[in-house]
């Protein structure tokens, strides 16, 4: 079985020769996510929603480097010359830049209010919606991911996650939220500020 926190390991110890191996692993994630789960479920939309951004992404690094399909193509493992005129892709290159585009922009450390309404906004998340934030969690900043009540649950401790990311989420949770409201009025669940606290933990969810 293959995973991306397995792979992110993997990227950080050098152990792959290219970005078309690493393209591969990551290919397996999003197949096995959908034939282990049912077909219209959370997580197999979930798996299909981040099989096609990561295509999308990866068309660019293609384009712009040797990934090292032709040296894999030719029975080199990945490991032969390429004969393409392209630059191969850097030696630490992560696939991190394929799926999560960094801005380039230094962000300032968000506010303790601003945490607070985040781990709010989560609790009116759809089920897709907490998926996605989980899965970059756990790609991204995996500290941040606690589980408990023996293991059943996983918690979001907010104050873990890194600026840039929680950058990201934010945005992501913000226009979600927005879009549900005006789709379902008001929430039941709106006026309900306990789950964000202070901002230092999040909504849980139940391991399937």
């Amino acid at each position: 079985m293959m995973d991306l926190g397995t792979i992110k390991r993997r990227l950080e110890r050098g152990a792959y020769l290219n970005a078309h191996l690493v393209a591969e692993d990551v290919r397996l994630v999003w197949k096995n996510c959908m034939t282990y789960n049912l077909e219209g479920s959370d997580f197999w939309l979930l798996a299909k929603s981040y099989a096609r951004r990561f295509e999308d992404r990866y068309r660019k690094v293609r384009q712009e480097y040797d990934v090292g399909e032709t040296a894999a193509a030719s029975g080199g493992g990945g490991g032969g010359k390429s004969k393409s005129n392209r630059p191969s892709s850097p030696t630490n290159f992560t696939m991190v830049e394929a799926v999560t585009s960094p801005t380039g922009i230094d962000l300032m450390p968000p506010t303790l209010d601003a945490r607070a309404r985040f781990g709010s906004n989560l609790f009116l998340l759809s089920g897709v919606e907490m998926g996605h934030v989980l899965a970059t969690c756990e790609l991204e900043c995996p500290e941040a991911l606690e589980t408990c009540g023996g293991k059943l649950s996983i918690e979001i401790n907010v104050d873990k996650i890194p600026t840039e990311v929680f950058a990201n989420l934010n945005t992501y949770v913000t226009s979600k939220v927005g879009n549900n409201n005006n789709m379902a009025g008001s929430s039941p669940g709106s006026d309900n500020n306990n789950g964000g606290g202070g901002g230092a933990r999040s909504r849980k969810r139940q391991r399937k």
